[in-house]
């Protein structure tokens, strides 16, 4: 089997690897794969499209919100894989809300 093939046809036999249940040896063994393309492919494939790639979602000002507490640490959330969302000490529940909706509306 060629190794050079390009990024779609990887990307379809890591989907299809991951959704056999196999291991990756079991899998390249079966379908008569190179054991490391599918290892570097996988890592390649499971990486995020660069942020510029992803649309801006722009919302506006919240009313209300103490600056002072937007130094303190925030806490990083990975959606699905494919967002990545800080959210800071001061985010309140529902302007999240009006933040996963919009991104949401997106796809």
């Amino acid at each position: 089997m060629n190794e050079r093939r390009g990024r779609e046809y990887w990307s379809r036999q890591v989907a299809e690897w991951r959704c056999s249940g196999l291991s990756k040896k079991a899998y390249c063994e079966r379908h008569g794969l190179p054991y490391w393309s599918l290892c570097r492919w996988a890592g390649k494939v499971a990486q995020p499209p660069a942020p510029e790639s992803q649309p801006l979602v722009e919302l506006g000002p919240l009313a209300g919100v103490d600056v002072g507490a937007e130094q303190r640490a925030a806490i990083e959330l990975v959606v699905a894989d494919r967002y990545v969302l800080r959210l800071w000490p001061s985010v309140r529940a529902a302007h999240l809300r009006e933040v996963l909706a919009a991104l949401e509306d997106v796809r």
